[in-house]
């Protein structure tokens, strides 16, 4: 188990992957709405019970040529690369929250097949 500080729109994989998925790890403050403020945004998400910080991977899609498209790839390819591995039970820490990894079995078949679980400093765990 190792301890690893992620942030907003860090791209993660894992040693099982199949593919190149790209994973990539969310926040509320991240993702505020308009012109609101990190403090609000996470205000509003705990009174909807909103989970605060997750790992969606990202859709794909089959492309026609297109001008760049070679290069489109290779920065994919070099990203993918050089992503996070988290491994199943890794503790890590978003926006000052910790949480504990859980892979799901087959998890590139899911959008959330990289799950975080609250650990104890987070407002769910009592």
């Amino acid at each position: 188990m190792k301890t690893i500080k992620l942030n907003n729109r860090d791209q993660v994989k894992t040693n099982q992957d199949r593919f190149e998925s790209e994973f990539i790890v969310g926040s509320v403050e991240g993702y505020r709405m308009g012109k609101e403020t990190s403090e609000k945004a996470l205000e509003r998400a705990i009174g909807f019970k909103h989970d605060l910080a997750w790992i969606n991977m990202s859709g794909a899609a089959l492309t026609a040529d297109y001008k760049g498209k070679a290069e489109d790839m290779r920065k994919e390819r070099e990203a993918y690369a050089n992503a996070i591995v988290l491994d199943a039970g890794d503790h890590v820490i978003i926006e000052g929250r910790e949480y504990t990894v859980k892979i799901l079995a087959n998890h590139e078949n899911y959008s959330n097949g990289i799950q975080l679980i609250p650990f104890s400093n987070h407002p769910y765990v009592k």
